[in-house]
Formats: C-alpha cells, structure tokens, sequence
C-alpha cells in the first residue's frame, strides 16, 4: 500500500534531492532510497552503541575472553 506524503522543501532541499537524483529516478525514488539509507545508518550506530557498552562492561569482556579461549582451543582440530 502506498500512501501521499506531503513535503514542504526549501531550495537547499530541492537542490539537494537534485544532487543526489539519478537519472532514471523520480523524487518519490529518491525519497525512499533515503529512507532505506536512513535506516541502515541508524541500524549501524546503534551497533556502535552496543559495541561501547559491551566493551565497557567488564564482565562482558571477560566473558567474551572466555568464549575467545574456547574457541581457540577447538581450532587446534
């Protein structure tokens, strides 16, 4: 299903979706490849964030230091 979004561009957004239009895109296009592109940037800080607070979480270290010992003895197969 899809849905009419309204918009209220100024000229830096105009230009900017210009910048970015490729030739055999329409705005609607454009819009929602930066949607997706959107989602894919957000999806990954919050990987980042997660990764800062396992790394600074101590028993998270030390559990995954674990797991590394583990591993590393099973590889020796």
């Amino acid at each position: 299903m899809t849905r009419l979004l309204n918009l209220r561009a100024t000229d830096e957004d105009l230009a900017l979706l210009s910048s970015i239009r490729r030739p055999d895109e329409t705005i609607s296009d454009v819009l929602r490849r930066g949607l997706h592109a959107a989602q894919i940037l957000e999806r990954r800080e919050l990987m980042r964030e997660e990764s800062r607070a396992v790394a600074a979480d101590p028993a998270d270290r030390a559990e995954s230091k674990t797991v590394q010992a583990e591993l590393a003895a099973l590889r020796a197969w």
